[in-house]
């Protein structure tokens, strides 16, 4: 039961530091298992959602992908774009910025000894 409760503490704490970087809690979603979301466990999406400039549709890539430079061919209509945080197009620097916080939310450590036995013993 502890070892519960120190994981809703923990993606507690990288909720409010994705909250306090800006990132849209949209992006981080409880699982929709009801087994896991009862226990408390919660799993973060770590994919970007972005906007193609020229067919406007919308896709998705892995967040640690996602950084400036980054060239990836649309889904939709294989226009090939460079994501770079100069860009004139609010959505790509929209998804720069989303990924970028989604990176560091995902390498927050757990500050307390138990809560760091607890995620290590649970696998």
């Amino acid at each position: 039961m502890t070892r519960h409760l120190n994981l809703i503490i923990l993606w507690r704490r990288i909720f409010d530091q994705m909250r306090e970087s800006g990132l849209a809690l949209l992006q981080a979603a409880a699982c929709h298992d009801e087994a896991l979301s009862q226990r408390g466990y919660v799993m973060i999406d770590d994919k970007v959602r972005i906007r193609c400039p020229r067919c406007t549709r919308v896709f998705r890539d892995k967040a640690y992908k996602v950084r400036d430079g980054y060239q990836v061919n649309c889904e939709y209509c294989s226009r090939l774009l460079t994501l770079s945080r100069d860009s004139e197009d609010p959505f790509i620097r929209r998804a720069l910025k989303d990924a970028r916080a989604i990176r560091a939310a995902l390498e927050v450590k757990p500050t307390s000894p138990s809560s760091a036995q607890s995620i290590g013993s649970r696998g």
